[in-house]
């Protein structure tokens, strides 16, 4: 006891220091350790499957680039734009307030269109014992005067015309022929006619509108024809088997409206 009441303090020193030893020893083999652990962990993360990063919906940011790069035109005009072309609003005969501009072409409709034709019927034969003529019926359903639409009965010889066409022959015996042969004015063309099978094509076409709000109904209208919507002059410059095109009188500016749809 003597002993270690005088030397405690090398005993202590002694200790710690083969404890520093043993620690100093056991170090490297931690540090292995540790190591191999940290090589273990980083081989399973880098052999663990990787999902692969999904496609970003892009298609919203693309629209709206294509519609900054081609922006829709602005327009100040009517119809449907009032900010620098206030509406003027008016009664209708039963008190309900209408906009003006839809008593105009805005409104209007094409309902039907229908072929006008050029026909030559071949009706047969006017012996007056000493000429024979032939008798032909001419309808310009295009015409502007009536007589010509229902339809005019010529008699002719041949080498005699209209402004239609132009008897050039006959075939077979003179006073019972089989066929005759006319030649068109407009382009030259040679048609051959018999009494079954008269010649026949579409000239042209008639159209029936409609002013949607004042329901009223423009009947037969022609190439040519002019009305009045809204308190503007309209003429009838084209009409085709699908839509209808009129001309503004005063300012020039046209206007086509397709079969049963609105002014386009």
């Amino acid at each position: 006891m003597e002993f270690l009441k005088n030397h405690y303090e090398k005993v202590i020193l002694s200790v710690v220091l083969l404890g520093l030893a043993v620690a100093a020893a056991y170090l490297p083999i931690e540090v292995s350790n540790v190591r191999q652990s940290l090589l273990t962990a980083t081989e399973t993360i880098r052999r663990r499957p990787v999902k692969p990063i999904e496609d970003v919906d892009t298609s919203t940011n693309e629209m709206i680039l294509r519609r900054v790069k081609n922006p829709p035109p602005v327009t100040f005009a009517r119809p449907g734009h009032n900010v620098f072309n206030p509406g003027r609003w008016i009664k209708a005969p039963d008190g309900t307030p209408i906009l003006e501009e839809d008593l105009g072409i805005r409104q209007l409709r094409v309902v039907a269109i229908r072929p006008l034709y050029t026909r030559i019927i071949y009706r047969g034969v006017r012996d007056s014992g000493q000429t024979v003529r032939y008798k032909l019926t001419e309808v310009q359903q295009t015409a502007t005067k009536p007589a010509k639409q229902r339809g005019i009965m010529r008699y002719m010889r041949p080498g005699e015309g209209t402004d239609l066409f132009v008897l050039k022959a006959v075939e077979g015996p003179a006073k019972n022929p089989t066929a005759v042969l006319v030649e068109l004015v407009e382009d030259g063309r040679q048609v051959k006619i018999t009494a079954d099978h008269p010649f026949e094509e579409v000239a042209g076409y008639a159209a029936d509108l409609r002013q949607e709000t004042t329901k009223r109904l423009y009947k037969n209208q022609r190439v040519g024809s002019r009305i009045v919507l809204g308190g503007e002059r309209y003429k009838i410059v084209a009409i085709g088997s699908r839509d209808v095109t009129l001309a503004n009188v005063d300012t020039l500016e046209r206007t086509t409206i397709r079969l049963n749809n609105a002014a386009q």
